[in-house]
């Protein structure tokens, strides 16, 4: 589902790969928050947390937290995926 998402993505687009986001702040519209588990078996793998970021009602960019114990982040993952899907 994540390798769907690309940049300037509608949020309808996104809602329609990504289902209803876990949170949605009143407040700040232009983000949506993603909250889940990995799962194999019966053994959690960990927690996925990605946020993802709006300008102009389109899709910019998602941040996604590696883990709960980590300050690690892997951001702008959308460019990437954008640039790798202009090459082909």
């Amino acid at each position: 589902m994540l390798s769907k998402l690309e940049k300037g993505l509608t949020k309808a687009q996104v809602q329609y790969i990504m289902g209803t986001p876990s949170v949605k702040d009143p407040f700040n519209s232009s983000k949506w928050d993603y909250i889940g588990y990995e799962i194999i078996g019966n053994e959690l793998l960990r927690e996925v947390h990605y946020s993802l970021h709006f300008e102009d009602e389109k899709l910019s960019k998602w941040i996604q937290k590696l883990n709960s114990d980590s300050n690690e982040d892997v951001i702008g993952i959308t460019e990437k995926l954008s640039t790798e899907k202009s090459e082909k």
